[in-house]
């Protein structure tokens, strides 16, 4: 009995690696070439892989090393009231944003480097609506990245 349950946990995983098998909502790759993700139907997020509508946001404009880019980033991110930086890995940001009210919001940046772009996503743990507040700190990081991280 044990063997043909780590037999039939072994062929799941090999079938959600191959094929992007989903469960809960959540996909299982072997290797991902994204990290961020395009949003789901709820109107509380944004992502810069989405396919335009309201869940659409641009991604940043890279006129600088991206080394430079991401360490203004994280300066700006510091600066931020309410918000952690979970993931720093090269290429890639995931911070956590705190609302007002408590609420979590997960904000991430990649790196592109095909387009020197910085793709953003932002969208909200819990909830269906947001009200508007990922696409207002997205444009707020991207107004302080224009401003701080030189053109």
């Amino acid at each position: 009995m044990r063997v043909k349950t780590k037999f039939l946990l072994s062929a799941l995983a090999l079938f959600s690696a191959v094929f992007g098998w989903t469960l809960g909502g959540q996909a299982f790759r072997a290797t991902s070439i994204r990290r961020i993700a395009d949003c789901p139907s709820s109107p509380n997020c944004l992502s810069s892989l989405s396919t335009g509508g309201r869940h659409w946001i641009a991604p940043l404009a890279l006129d600088v090393s991206p080394d430079k880019a991401f360490q203004c980033l994280k300066e700006i991110i510091r600066q931020t009231q309410r918000a952690t930086i979970v993931v720093d890995e090269e290429g890639y940001i995931r911070t956590e944003f705190k609302t007002a009210l408590g609420f979590v919001d997960d904000v991430e940046l990649e790196l592109d480097t095909g387009n020197r772009s910085i793709l953003m996503r932002s969208a909200s743990r819990v909830g269906y609506w947001d009200l508007g507040v990922n696409r207002r700190r997205l444009e707020a990081v991207r107004a302080a990245f224009d401003s701080q991280c030189g053109k």
